[in-house]
């Protein structure tokens, strides 16, 4: 029986679940977890909360 090495999460976009590039820009967020710059950017237009942990991130109104 094959049993498949799970990757770790350290190595993959836990959005997209695509393996992070070699010169491709990953983003850390305020709570550790990281992923694609192009898929946070695209989750972070939509929420505020990262899509692990849901840690509330700032956003610009309580900024000011």
């Amino acid at each position: 029986m094959n049993k498949k090495k799970k990757k770790n999460s350290l190595e993959e976009c836990t959005i997209c679940l695509e393996e992070f590039k070699n010169g491709g820009r990953v983003v850390p967020l305020a709570c550790g977890h990281e992923f694609d710059e192009e898929c946070i950017v695209k989750w972070l237009e939509t929420s505020h909360v990262c899509p692990l942990c849901r840690y509330e991130l700032p956003c610009e109104d309580q900024m000011n």
